[in-house]
């Protein structure tokens, strides 16, 4: 069977890098036909589905497929699906309660007693495992032609969303009967913030959470603070605030709070959408750019707005979008380095002044004036 995904989010696994080793570190073979025995790379991601969409309704699209995923396992092990008829697919049901649909309930419990919700992006979904001796062909959503596919592992992180095409086929042969679901080509669809991305690793918070600092020799100062890290700059260290040369921007009138003023003093990030410090830089308000025909989607592609994904993030990205209308052509290109926040632009002081004046980038970070 061929089947194409809904969107989903990319929560395990890598598009770009295969495994030539088990779990275990046993060399990975292949398993059935008149190769069986010899060694081979296998390829692994998975992608997570929500139960109910934004709306509050099933996720019809999803349990459709999982209904034809089953209907492929019980043409392949007619035998085995004897059982009463289910609810979910109206038919009669497997016998085996291991049957292999490649299929996990986010919510559930995986082969070793681990709650499956703990695992980032799972809870609220269903899970499908994506398999196969070769490397997925990635694009991005609107972007399918050969000389476009993606080739930077950088481009499709976990905690984007994507969707997958490819086929379903009995694993006749397999020790544990069930399918194969053979991803082959992978759609980018969203990008999400870097705070939403998905790493796996060690929980640092579990991990130093027990740590005693109480006996720390003479003179080391436990989690340096903007008040207590040496080699910071006395307050009002900074020169004046030089004038705003940003077109169409109202010159600097408010200077730099005290340093180090604590995080409370400073004023509340505004609501609604946000330029980034690249769009804030151009000179134009947001405003003017809808009032000259951008829409939302044209500014987040060109790095100007800062994108907003919800929970699940089933937003489609901006791919495809027609030239971006005037004044697109008159706008500078976004600067390259780090990147003060608005907040940061808003003091009038650059980035080269603050470190002349002794400020690194981990107190910027910490005042909200650096991204």
């Amino acid at each position: 069977m061929e089947f194409t995904t809904p969107v989903g989010k990319l929560v395990q696994g890598d598009c770009f890098k295969g495994s030539t080793t088990n779990q275990d570190g046993t060399p990975r073979t292949i398993k059935t036909g008149p190769n069986k025995g010899n060694p081979t790379t296998s390829y692994f991601f998975a992608v997570a589905y929500p139960k109910l969409l934004a709306n509050g309704a099933p996720n019809e699209p999803f349990y459709k497929l999982y209904r034809e995923i089953i209907d492929v396992a019980r043409a392949g092990y007619p035998q085995l699906f004897t059982g009463p008829v289910d609810g979910f697919t109206g038919k009669p049901g497997s016998v085996r309660p291991t049957m292999s649909y490649k299929v996990i309930d986010g919510d559930g419990v995986d082969e070793n007693g681990v709650q499956n919700n703990t695992k980032p992006g799972f809870a609220g979904c269903y899970v499908i495992r994506f398999g196969g001796q070769y490397a997925p062909k990635c694009f991005e959503l609107g972007k399918f032609r050969l000389d476009q596919q993606l080739q930077d592992p950088a481009r499709v992180k976990k905690g984007y969303l994507v969707s997958v095409s490819g086929t379903c086929e009995p694993n006749i042969g397999s020790d544990k009967p069930g399918v194969y679901m053979n991803g082959n080509l992978v759609c980018l669809v969203a990008t999400c913030p870097d705070s939403e991305v998905i790493t796996n690793g060690p929980d640092a918070d579990a991990a130093f959470k027990g740590l005693d600092v109480t006996a720390l020799p003479a003179g080391y100062v436990a989690g340096a603070t903007a008040a207590t890290a040496p080699g910071l700059p006395p307050a009002g260290g900074l020169p004046p605030a030089p004038a705003s040369t940003a077109p169409g921007l109202p010159p600097v009138t408010g200077g730099l709070p005290p340093a180090p003023a604590p995080a409370a003093s400073l004023p509340a990030p505004p609501a609604g959408p946000q330029l980034t410090p690249a769009g804030i830089a151009s000179g134009y308000t947001y405003d003017q750019y809808k009032t000259a025909g951008y829409t939302d989607a044209m500014m987040i592609e060109k790095g100007f707005l800062a994108p907003v994904v919800p929970n699940h993030g089933f937003v489609e990205n901006a791919g495809g979008l027609p030239p971006a209308p005037a004044p697109a052509a008159s706008l500078p290109a976004p600067p390259a380095g780090p990147q003060l926040t608005p907040a940061g632009i808003a003091s009038g002081y650059t980035y080269d002044q603050y470190k002349a004046a002794g400020y690194n980038d981990d107190l910027l970070r910490s005042k909200g004036f650096l991204a």
